[in-house]
């Protein structure tokens, strides 16, 4: 009797390798854990992961041809010849805070370099008004009051890398390029046009090629990735139909010039600041 169980215990030992191997073999090749989770399931470690999908929450800071000129952070945009700006009543930084959210998958190649391709939605804003000498539309100078205002629903489709210069450090560098699409709602100037508020206001659709770049930090805790961004997105040009706001340079309507920045001294295109806070799942994929 003890001479058969030894040798059901030396079979059981010898057959024990070829049922590793058979379920090497039915997963694909790739080595499962030995333990369940929660949920009685054998998965593989999530410690080499490469492919991350993440929910990003980004509220945004516009700063473009509707906004108060003077500086890099305020404008700094239409120093016309006079730079004699008086700032009205109602400026102030939440007039360019908006709203957006994000999807993100990103592909980490290698320890270094990451690869990020993302679609991004939300709400921009800008309004700003202000007096300045100006020559009317009889050619007259005079004293104007300019009101500008703008909101829109815009979409921005990217693709970027991102370049990790520690790789056991979560802290990246961002870089890539997109395209904005943007729908306007525009406010004319009250001051210089119909009385009839409804005339006041249009609506269009523009689409203008960006080129975001940043920096950001990302933690990895098992499964989950949480990450924190700050993005900024300048457009490429500020054209008739291709920027952010829905007006270019020396934008006229019916020969009155309505939002006179100047094409010699409108010395930044249209831009955005998002500072982002994304959650993200690891997926189980090597």
């Amino acid at each position: 009797m003890k001479s058969k169980i030894s040798i059901l215990v030396v079979a059981l030992a010898l057959l024990m390798p070829m049922s590793v191997s058979a379920t090497i073999y039915r997963s694909g090749g790739m080595k499962w854990s030995s333990s369940m989770d929660g949920r009685g399931l054998y998965g593989r470690g999530f410690g080499q992961s490469k492919h991350t999908i993440s929910l990003v929450i980004a509220p945004n800071y516009y700063s473009g041809d509707v906004e108060l000129p003077g500086s890099l952070l305020t404008g700094f945009k239409d120093h016309a010849k006079t730079n004699l700006y008086t700032a009205g009543p109602n400026n102030g930084f939440s007039n360019s805070v908006g709203f957006g959210g994000a999807l993100q998958y990103t592909y980490r190649a290698t320890p270094v370099v990451a690869y990020r391709a993302q679609v991004m939605g939300g709400y921009m804003h800008g309004y700003c008004n202000f007096t300045r000498p100006h020559t009317n539309s009889a050619g007259v100078q005079s004293t104007s009051v300019f009101e500008r205002e703008f909101s829109s629903v815009f979409v921005e489709y990217s693709f970027g890398v991102e370049i990790y210069p520690i790789p056991v450090a979560g802290w990246f560098l961002y870089a890539g390029v997109s395209g904005t699409t943007s729908f306007i709602t525009r406010s004319f100037n009250p001051y210089l046009s119909n009385p009839d508020i409804s005339l006041n206001k249009d609506k269009v659709t523009c689409t203008v090629p960006m080129i975001p770049v940043g920096m950001g930090y990302k933690w990895n805790i098992k499964s989950v990735q949480i990450g924190i961004e700050l993005i900024w997105h300048p457009a490429l040009v500020d054209l008739k139909g291709m920027n952010l706001d829905g007006w270019e340079s020396g934008f006229t309507s019916k020969g009155i010039t309505r939002y006179p920045t100047e094409s010699s001294t409108n010395r930044w295109t249209d831009s955005f600041t998002e500072l982002g806070i994304s959650i993200g799942y690891r997926l189980p994929m090597r």
